[in-house]
């Protein structure tokens, strides 16, 4: 039986000066566990969150993501949430025994991690979702397109994306050069998808996140390129879905990082979808998730955009609300803010509007 896993985010400073006396004691960032009680834990999907809330000031590079097995560690475990919501986090009311981790990584290979077993799950997902469907189904959220089509683009992006991994490739490699296996394809069979995820993914775990590469967004490494599938994946097989008369939904912890992923990427989104180049001039648009409570702000300049995703209820131009699932999905266009039953919208709706349109990639 596999153990129950917990995690923790440690400065690596910290985590070292524990390893003699055999305890941890550190219950968060300044705060020791005398101080505050317990030692705050999350799971795995909470780990980026924790990252990002309470250590955005750190160097990453100082930050490692501790493993714990909970079996071996003797203190009371709490599920609670002490900071106000709903999420519960597990908390040791006690100190942290050094035997009890079972692995010590730089949070960015944690991220990198949880970003290969997403992509993972959410390629098996869509999968799952087309095999045994026409191929001939139009696809409403990619006008002209049918799930055929749409079947052949994300396998064959999930094959570009791992093949310039797997190379580290120093500039964009042509379609032309990637080993596509599109002949004799029956894309209702769905083991084409699975079996070019399955290699993509295995080009993903091997490679080092943190190995310069070229990449079209933000993060020039390795590690952009299994969150930028993950993201493509979970919106394709939204579309999917929404040519099959389902409703799509997208795993909250994964939506809220759609839209962290989407926002932080939409500059380098110019040299394919040149209408980002207008998000500019006044105004301010706010989007808040009601299930996980987050918060983002973009605030348009006369150069461009800013964008934050931090707590707090500033209020702006247009204020949107909806759960995670449908925000993403609406920041990527697939659903309508008109959508009454599913988003709030208070102010200029037309600033969101124009903004939406710009926004599309």
């Amino acid at each position: 039986m596999s153990p129950e896993l917990i995690f923790h985010i440690a400065r690596s400073s910290e985590w070292r000066a524990a390893l003699p006396t055999g305890e941890y004691r550190i219950s968060t960032r300044d705060a020791t566990l005398d101080e505050v009680g317990f030692i705050h834990c999350s799971y795995a999907h909470q780990v980026d969150r924790s990252a990002r809330l309470v250590y955005a000031d750190d160097d990453a590079s100082d930050l490692v993501v501790l493993t714990i097995d909970l079996a071996r560690v003797p203190a009371e475990i709490r599920h609670q949430n002490v900071g106000g919501g709903d999420e519960a986090f597990p908390h040791i009311y006690g100190p942290l025994p050094v035997a009890a981790v079972l692995d010590i990584v730089p949070v960015t290979v944690h991220r990198h991690r949880q970003a290969c077993d997403a992509f993972a799950s959410e390629a098996a997902r869509y999968a799952d979702a087309i095999a045994g469907a026409d191929p001939t189904a139009p696809v409403p959220t990619c006008p002209g397109w049918t799930l055929d089509d749409l079947t052949r683009h994300i396998g064959g992006v999930h094959r570009w994306a791992g093949q310039i991994v797997r190379d580290l490739a120093q500039r964009r490699l042509s379609f032309r050069h990637v080993e596509l296996g599109l002949d004799d394809v029956d894309t209702a069979d769905a083991g084409w998808i699975r079996s070019g995820a399955e290699r993509v993914v295995a080009w993903f775990r091997a490679a080092d996140p943190d190995a310069a590469m070229w990449a079209w967004g933000a993060d020039q490494h390795a590690r952009f390129w299994p969150r930028r599938m993950l993201h493509e994946t979970a919106i394709h097989r939204a579309d999917a879905e929404f040519a099959l008369a389902r409703e799509p939904e997208i795993a909250s912890d994964v939506a809220v990082d759609g839209v962290d992923e989407f926002l932080g990427n939409l500059r380098g989104a110019a040299y394919f979808a040149p209408s980002v180049l207008e998000l500019k001039g006044d105004g301010t648009i706010a989007w808040r998730t009601t299930d996980t409570d987050d918060h983002w702000r973009i605030r348009l300049g006369p150069d461009g955009f800013e964008w934050d995703h931090e707590p707090g209820d500033e209020a702006g131009d247009v204020a949107v609300s909806a759960r995670a699932s449908d925000l993403v999905l609406m920041v990527y266009g697939r659903r309508a803010p008109s959508d009454g039953d599913r988003f709030s919208v208070e102010g200029d709706a037309g600033l969101l509007a124009w903004w939406l349109e710009r926004a599309s990639i």
